[in-house]
């Protein structure tokens, strides 16, 4: 089984305050590509990819997340 360590882990990565706010950071994006006719959600990621080139990978994941369901 998994130990407690590596989920305690996992969700003080996860609710960190860069994460989240990374995260409200591609969800506001979504909503702003959302609104313009004629791009999606594909678009969006596809335009935002280079974005993450920067970040560290658990970063990028989250901003991808939250591009995708914004």
């Amino acid at each position: 089984m998994i130990g407690f360590d590596a989920i305690f882990t996992s969700f003080s990565a996860a609710f960190h305050y860069q994460s989240i706010a990374i995260i409200l950071g591609g969800v506001l994006l979504g909503y702003i590509v959302g609104v313009i006719p004629g791009l999606n959600r594909s678009v969006a990621i596809a335009i935002a990819i280079p974005l993450t080139f920067y970040m560290s990978a658990y970063a990028a994941i989250a901003f991808l997340i939250g591009l995708s369901k914004g």
